[in-house]
């Protein structure tokens, strides 16, 4: 590409700014992702991170022509092959966080988000003769970029859509229920961390949650699961989001007898759980658990759907730091529409 390409008004300095700041937070969490010995939830999505990456580079890319009026020798005679260190990032930054193989991690988006890249980067080298068609291109670029990075932050700090998969939860949660959930009521997730920002308030008996999945090797168990061995089951499903509801709080007793469950001594107005009495096996060995006690920073969590949930009573509590969020509202069902704003 060459200086004359672009339009004379264009902020290309904005672009190589904006796009530096994107590109460099994308290598520092891909460097932070490969590196540090955190749990997965814990991490940054690799489609964030590689979005950033490649995103930053684009945008990097269409303002690198302005350093062909910089004061540094050096500068100037960079910009013409900047696109070609940034691609060699990018592809580099691609190969560790798909070599990484992090446990659910999403291949498949970021093969998509490379694909556009290299489509997007090509528009780019290929139509540098065409002023009027690169232009409308970087006006593409730019509302891409722009619009799933602000996608990515609500996600991160602010609100996430989540789809019922099972029946654990009914009646309460239909499967096809699609909901939004609260990030921000308990404080924000700060990564590679359990760490929060301030919270609103924190979770309370009664709340649905949506949580990272301990797996059945969680050591957070009471005696009266460890049944189940340490690092004995493989589970696939492990870090994947589960949605319950909080029985037992931090610091809380917690007694099941079958249909009731008792709270530091006394009888929990359930008014959530539904029972199967024809049910029999390992689920119904669940129904007589405890006494014992959540530890502090810790939860207790059950399905509605007491005799098809896989909760609490099988792999353990909830550490604080793996809860996401609270379901608040179906914003959306095939289950039927009339549920369609249901506050939960």
């Amino acid at each position: 590409m060459n200086q004359e390409t672009f339009d004379p008004d264009a902020k290309l300095g904005t672009y190589l700014l904006g796009g530096t700041a994107l590109f460099l937070f994308g290598v520092l969490a891909t460097i932070l992702n490969v590196a540090l010995p955190v749990e997965d939830y814990q991490k940054i999505s690799n489609f964030s991170v590689f979005f950033f990456t490649g995103g930053g580079a684009l945008l990097m890319i269409i303002g690198a022509p302005v350093l062909a009026e910089s004061g540094s020798e050096t500068l100037r005679k960079l910009w013409p092959h900047l696109w070609k260190i940034l691609t060699g990032a990018v592809f580099a930054s691609f190969g560790a966080l798909l070599f990484d193989r992090t446990e659910g991690a999403d291949y498949s988006f970021l093969t998509l988000l490379l694909v556009a890249y290299i489509i997007l980067l090509g528009l780019l080298l290929a139509q540098k003769e065409l002023k009027e068609r690169l232009t409308k291109t970087i006006e593409m670029i730019e509302v891409i970029v722009v619009a799933v990075a602000l996608a990515i932050f609500i996600k991160a700090i602010g609100v996430q859509a989540f789809k019922i998969p099972s029946g654990s939860m009914l009646p309460t949660l239909q499967i096809g229920d699609q909901l939004l959930v609260s990030k921000f009521l308990y404080g924000i997730p700060l990564p590679y961390t359990d760490a929060r920002l301030p919270s609103i308030r924190d979770p309370e008996r009664g709340d649905i949650v949506v949580f990272a999945y301990p797996g059945m090797d969680n050591p957070d168990k009471p005696e009266e699961i460890m049944y189940v061995g340490k690092n004995m089951i493989k589970d696939d499903l492990k870090g994947e989001d589960f949605i319950k509801r909080v029985i037992g709080l931090p610091g809380d007793v917690v007694e099941i007898n079958g249909p009731e469950i008792a709270i530091n001594g006394q009888l929990l107005d359930d008014k959530w759980g539904r029972f199967d009495p024809s049910m029999g096996g390992p689920l119904a060995s669940r129904r007589h658990m405890g006494p014992f006690k959540v530890p502090e920073g810790y939860y207790f969590v059950m399905g509605d759907n007491r005799d098809h949930s896989n909760d609490s009573r099988f792999w353990g509590f909830v550490r604080e730091g793996r809860i996401k969020g609270k379901a608040f509202i179906i914003y959306f069902s095939t289950a039927g529409l009339n549920r369609i704003g249901t506050m939960l």
